[in-house]
């Protein structure tokens, strides 16, 4: 027995990173449990979705990126979509690990383009750049651009690779109680719904604009 538990893993000998809490375990240790579990899947997903701001302000100044801190609205418009994505596939899949990769892949696609367009056209990407099928077919097969990865590019592989990682070694929990997972799923879901006319809100996009760091008289500015 004592040889047994020499070779246990780590994992295997803390309670929050295992599949499933003891049976034995008292009430408050499965309230830990399960808040390390959701809370470490929410944290992920609000570290990822600040870092996509890294791309809101192309080769403008670093100090517009800082400003964007200076405004809750700010960062929890650009937040509020990667955790709904998040959770969203968590209530699917059950995996904390899966669900940050989906979504974090997913929730990346718009900033990274938006990112591009800067670079290339010095132009924010808008809803009637969405619907440019042939546009977005030809930057991806790079026929009218050179798409490039530096950085910033970089750095959010390795966020999305670490925070995967970091999910399937140490979050560990498979959601197995259907009720649970699709209130996982759904809750987002409504909250994101509720938000949605904020996103458009001219008063309320015109309250939280950065113009200590943009200029407010240029049509690409307007939109950083």
């Amino acid at each position: 027995m004592e040889l047994s538990s020499k070779k246990r893993s780590f994992r295997d000998r803390v309670m929050i990173f295992k599949t499933e809490p003891d049976k034995k375990a008292g009430r408050r240790q499965r309230i830990l449990y399960y808040l390390w579990q959701y809370g470490m899947l929410a944290l992920t997903s609000i570290c990822l979705g600040a870092l996509l701001l890294i791309f809101a302000h192309g080769d403008y100044s670093w100090r517009g990126f800082l400003g964007y801190f200076t405004s809750p609205a700010i960062l929890l418009f650009n937040i509020l979509p990667v955790f709904v994505l998040v959770f969203l596939f968590y209530g699917i899949t059950g995996r904390a690990w899966v669900s940050f990769l989906t979504g974090g892949i997913i929730s990346s696609v718009l900033p990274l383009a938006n990112y591009y367009l800067l670079a290339f056209r010095d132009d924010t990407l808008r809803f009637e750049d969405i619907t440019l099928i042939r546009e977005a077919a030809a930057m991806v097969s790079e026929q009218h651009y050179d798409l490039f990865i530096d950085l910033r590019v970089t750095a959010l592989i390795l966020a999305l690779f670490a925070g995967t990682l970091f999910l399937l070694f140490f979050v560990r929990h498979k959601e197995k109680w259907v009720p649970c997972r699709v209130i996982t799923a759904v809750l987002p879901i409504v909250i994101f719904a509720c938000a949605v006319p904020s996103y458009f809100d001219d008063e309320l996009y015109s309250s939280v604009q950065n113009y200590d760091h943009f200029n407010q008289w240029s049509e690409t500015h307007e939109y950083i």
